[in-house]
């Protein structure tokens, strides 16, 4: 993994497909005897989550629940809770509830695992293995509780998560091969055509083999009637390369992957997703059961600047609802994994929005260049107007904000007006494509040809189109981000008009998730952007983790990439229980604003981080424990302060943070604190004192 400077060791299974030899280093779970293979049957008292009355646990599942097996299963989960001050044994045990059978586990340990691109990583957790009783087969429920150090806190319990303990582990075994004849019951040309039988058949747990090369539309037929979604998964893997992908634009509506069959776990790095000409792979909201995109590949080949109709793409997201995500890759795409239940051990290249919003944990991934600056938020020139005509003044305007659905512009010279309306709609785009559209008579415009165009029919008025290819919704003038602008003067001066997407970029943000999110053992180079926002206008964050994560800023000037003008933003909200520990990103400062909302309260902390600087807006509150952490050494320590030091600047503090090496070098050697979490994100050991930041001091 890019940036961490140190090898992993141990073995590669996957949590899915363990060996006895693995599952048997963590501790074993069978339902108790009262288990008759009926789910929630084994217990006598159904675990259940208690209203929230003060700080929880944070605590996540990281293996995929719904999965079938046939012997033994490896699951883990991670957490932290804060005790006075330090996440070190915060989390005092997570116990395990299966079907009446319970097991605490005290300490967390590592697992070794395999990205798509051969890096490995120790993925923390607290592990056990689920074992499958002799004789008996059923569905049966997992829940997990963490129970806190601290008296006052309460315990957390997430689940129940359903596994089904099974004799054979696929019930339909189908293999497609587009250059064979078709075989009822066994072998299809497309995926879509075993899915069709599948669906047909009721199949809980099938697996479709893809034995040759080939190339799919998803999207070519949706099957009328209901979705269907199994107990388990229909897991697809591929021996041959495979793409999915659409061949051409035709409209927004047919542009998605709709199979109606949920629960689908797309396996491998044989299998690629190309976003090209395809807005979204869909989940049906109509029936229980996300997508699990596990080991595959998501690429626009067209590239990150790729337009969808002259614009931005029509959804923020890849896949529909709160899909899985293990060990995926993405390449020139957006907003790769929103609203993810798990996004663990991805690696991302050339990306641009979020690369998660939402997503209840994201762990051990891996950004290089996650940029909207380089393509999209930047100003583009696409046409220049002048008035030459006879009257003595001349204005245009334009209103609206950046790419919204309609935007006016008027045109004003002497006593005389008129308007033109853009939009960004489906429907303007596709009309402009036919032969008899006439943008002038409709009152309505797409492009920035059909503004020209307008424009040009006024009398002194000409306009020159220099870029044709961006709609005409994202006008405005240059050093405006994309926004509107007052009456400007034309009269004999030629105004340059430039296309401009005002899109944010933040590796994380919280929008709609409003409790228990852990974003932990991240790394991440050749940003521009927002690393951290928490602070959603819509709730406010309880039991966040953002736990060992190591960022490189690009030290830009460009207009809307500065690096000074970029923070990580903690604000809006009253804040319960934020856990902001051992992060490295050594050009970005953290900004506290109680100016806007920001109001924690005495279990939060934000303790041995490196950041540039760490500042209050509005005045400090002093229920932050802000504790040994580093800053540069032009900055001086926020009010309330405890412990730290600054001293140096990035270039002296990690070893080489631009290439991603984010060890620890210099002042952070030079000047260790006490721990406030036992391990680094490599899954060192830390040492009391060590390093502030993500990684501790090397000890190889």
């Amino acid at each position: 993994m890019a940036g961490i400077g140190r090898r992993s060791s141990g073995g590669t299974e996957r949590p899915q497909a363990l060996t006895a030899s693995v599952t048997d280093r963590f501790t074993h779970l069978a339902p108790s005897p009262d288990w008759d293979g009926t789910a929630g049957s084994g217990f006598s008292t159904v675990p259940a989550d208690p209203e929230r009355l003060t700080a929880k646990p944070s605590l996540r599942i990281i293996v995929p629940p719904n999965q079938h097996f046939t012997s033994q299963l490896l699951v883990g989960v991670i957490g932290f809770a804060n005790a006075n001050g330090t996440l070190v044994g915060g989390l005092d045990r997570v116990r395990f509830h299966f079907e009446g059978s319970v097991t605490d586990i005290i300490e967390p340990s590592f697992y070794t695992l395999t990205r798509v691109d051969g890096s490995r990583y120790k993925c923390l957790g607290y592990w056990v293995t689920l074992d499958r009783p002799a004789n008996l087969t059923g569905e049966a429920h997992l829940y997990a509780e963490g129970i806190p150090a601290d008296a006052m806190m309460q315990s957390r319990v997430i689940g129940p998560y359903s596994f089904s303990l099974v004799e054979q582990l696929h019930d339909h075994e189908l293999t497609v091969a587009p250059s064979q004849q078709p075989i009822e019951g066994s072998l299809y040309q497309s995926v879509g055509a075993a899915l069709d039988y599948l669906r047909n058949q009721n199949a809980q747990n099938p697996h479709i083999t893809i034995a040759e090369a080939m190339t799919e539309d998803l999207s070519v037929t949706v099957p009328g009637g209901p979705a269907h979604v199994g107990s388990g998964y229909c897991t697809i893997t591929a021996s041959a390369p495979v793409t999915f992908s659409r061949p051409a634009y035709t409209d927004d509506p047919t542009s998605l992957f709709r199979t109606k069959y949920n629960r689908l776990h797309f396996k491998g790095a044989n299998i690629t997703f190309d976003m090209h000409n395809v807005s979204e792979v869909w989940t049906e909201t109509s029936v229980e059961g996300e997508h699990w995109l596990d080991g595959c590949r998501f690429i626009n080949s067209g590239g990150r600047a790729d337009l969808w109709r002259k614009g931005l793409r029509p959804v923020s997201h890849l896949i529909r609802g709160y899909p899985w995500f293990t060990d995926c890759y993405f390449e020139g795409v957006s907003n790769p994994t929103v609203r993810a239940q798990l996004v663990r051990g991805c690696v991302a290249k050339d990306i641009y929005g979020d690369f998660s919003n939402d997503p209840q944990a994201a762990i051990y991934n891996s950004v290089t260049s996650l940029d909207a600056t380089i393509d999209w938020l930047r100003d583009a020139p696409a046409m220049t107007v002048i008035y030459s005509g006879g009257e003595a003044d001349a204005t245009l305007e334009l209103s609206g904000s950046n790419d919204a659905k309609t935007r006016t512009f008027t045109a004003e010279w002497g006593g005389q007006s008129s308007s033109f309306v853009v939009g960004d709609s489906e429907d303007r785009y596709l009309l402009s494509l036919a032969p008899d559209y006439d943008a002038t008579i409709a009152g309505e415009g797409y492009t920035v040809a059909d503004v020209a165009t307008w424009l040009n029919s006024l009398p002194g008025w000409n306009a020159t189109v220099l870029d044709n290819s961006r709609r005409a919704s994202a006008f405005s003038l240059p050093n405006l981000k994309g926004t509107g602008f007052s009456p400007t003067n034309v009269k004999d001066i030629t105004l340059e008009l430039v296309t401009c997407f005002d899109v944010h970029g933040d590796f994380f943000q919280q929008i709609f998730l409003s409790e228990n999110c852990v974003v932990a053992f991240n790394t991440a180079t050749e940003m521009i952007c927002q690393n951290i926002f928490v602070g959603s206008q819509l709730s406010p964050p309880l039991d966040f983790s953002i736990i060992g994560n190591a960022f490189a800023n690009v030290i830009s000037e460009e207009r809307y990439g500065r690096v000074d003008q970029l923070a990580t933003q903690f604000l809006r909200q009253p804040f319960g229980h934020l856990m902001y520990a051992h992060n490295t990103m050594p050009a970005q400062r953290i900004y506290l604003r109680t100016d806007l909302g920001f109001d924690p309260d005495s279990y939060c902390i934000v303790a041995n981080n490196y950041h540039p600087g760490i500042l209050w807006f509005g005045p400090s509150d002093s229920d932050l424990r802000i504790a040994d952490n580093s800053i540069d050494q032009d900055q001086t320590m926020p009010e309330g302060a405890i412990g730290g030091f600054a001293a140096g600047t990035g270039l002296t503090k990690v070893q080489s943070f631009f290439s991603g090496n984010f060890l620890p070098a210099g002042e952070l050697v030079s000047y260790p604190a006490r721990p406030v979490f036992a391990y680094d994100a490599n899954g060192a050991k830390r040492s009391d004192p060590d390093a502030i930041g993500a990684f501790a001091i090397p000890t190889d």
